[in-house]
């Protein structure tokens, strides 16, 4: 149609009050994926709307793992990055270490001193 593209950027624009279809930021959208994992009420919600308003999904509620799949590889950033370094540990969001869980949000904390938050997909 006629009207444009929504882009996803991980910078905030010089001017922030752009009309540009910019949606940012990237790597905060993803933070924030990790940070709020899908839950029961949002799986219901989803379920409520397809059956019952609009037939159809969300599927970043069905599938989260889409949302790392998608979206990390478009970032220009180490944050986010499958990068060799040595770990030291690996901790759950309470705190606690732990050992890797697939599909679980984790803290890997490396001997550089960088903590990576990620959740790696395994079927």
């Amino acid at each position: 149609g006629t009207e444009p593209d929504l882009e996803v950027i991980d910078y905030i624009p010089l001017n922030n009050n752009t009309t540009e279809p910019f949606h940012a930021k990237l790597s905060d959208l993803l933070q924030w994926h990790l940070d709020d994992p899908v839950n029961e009420w949002e799986r219901n919600r989803n379920n409520i709307i397809y059956y019952d308003y609009q037939n159809n999904r969300n599927p970043y509620i069905d599938n989260p793992e889409y949302a790392q799949l998608i979206w990390v590889n478009s970032l220009d950033v180490d944050e986010f990055s499958l990068e060799s370094k040595q770990l030291i540990k690996i901790v759950d969001v309470l705190g606690r270490e732990t050992q890797f869980k697939p599909n679980t949000p984790l803290l890997y904390i490396y001997d550089d001193g960088k903590v990576e938050r990620k959740v790696i997909i395994k079927e």
